[in-house]
């Protein structure tokens, strides 16, 4: 007779009684706990440079994506999170025996099992800091793109300088010029004047990307070229700060040929 692959129901109390648990807060225990010995995740490598057709302007800085500010809000993040796991017990061990007790008594009593709720408030103030944990992540993207015209000999050079935050859920577009200038990017029009910026926000990451810029003088649109592009991974903490200081202290160099 073929082998049945039947199995008989289980009369473990603790089957019964870890549902809950089993649908989602041994999860969420997980997460509280590795939350617990996890610090400030390593900041992500930059990479790229100057375009090769450029390499003669090598010597003239882009706009650092590292910087001071974003290690303080990451500290500042990682005491929060600390402050706040103090708050939040392990996880509670009981054996089967004892946690069919509790329902027992909460089924007599006509309430809710102590226990469970006990768990649950916990689990509560363990999710704020998982959350923080999250926020320090690299799931976010800085890319610093200097935009140009085509090199011409005798010709002032003129720099638009982008700085764009990309996520999943979201996107940024940050933009200084070298002189006032026209440009289109992004499906929009905008003048601006040297020392102000202009920015655009997106619900989608991917509408957000700023792929081309093009300068509008009169009549005539000239599409600009990518003098130098740079990226790295980072957390979101960190961009709202580079964002803050692209805006407030990031100056476009200027240069003058001849």
């Amino acid at each position: 007779m073929a082998s049945s692959s039947f199995q008989p129901p289980s009369f473990d109390a603790s089957d019964f009684l870890s549902i809950g648990d089993r649908l989602g807060g041994k999860r969420i225990d997980n997460a509280i706990e590795r939350t617990r010995v996890s610090s400030i995740p390593i900041q992500g490598a930059q990479s790229g440079g100057y375009a090769p057709a450029f390499a003669h302007l090598s010597h003239i800085p882009l706009f650092p994506l590292y910087h001071e500010k974003q290690n303080i809000a990451l500290e500042k993040q990682e005491y929060r999170k600390q402050q706040q796991l103090q708050y939040v017990k392990p996880p509670m061990q009981q054996s089967a025996g004892t946690k069919l007790l509790f329902s027992v008594m909460s089924l007599l009593g006509g309430g809710g099992n102590p226990m469970s709720v006990a768990k649950w408030e916990n689990r509560l103030k363990g999710v704020g800091a998982v959350q923080m944990q999250k926020s320090m992540e690299q799931s976010h993207s800085l890319v610093f793109t200097r935009w140009s015209l085509p090199p011409s000999n005798g010709q002032d050079v003129v720099f638009v300088d982008v700085l764009e935050w990309r996520a999943n859920h979201g996107a940024a577009v940050y933009i200084k010029v070298s002189r006032q200038l026209t440009f289109r990017t992004v499906g929009k029009e905008k003048e601006l004047k040297v020392g102000k910026t202009w920015s655009k926000r997106f619900l989608s990451g991917e509408k957000g990307r700023c792929d081309a810029v093009s300068l509008l003088e009169g009549v005539e649109e000239r599409e600009l070229v990518v003098v130098a592009r740079i990226e790295r991974p980072c957390a979101g903490l960190e961009a709202r700060e580079s964002l803050k200081v692209f805006e407030k202290e990031w100056v476009v160099p200027v240069v003058v040929l001849g």
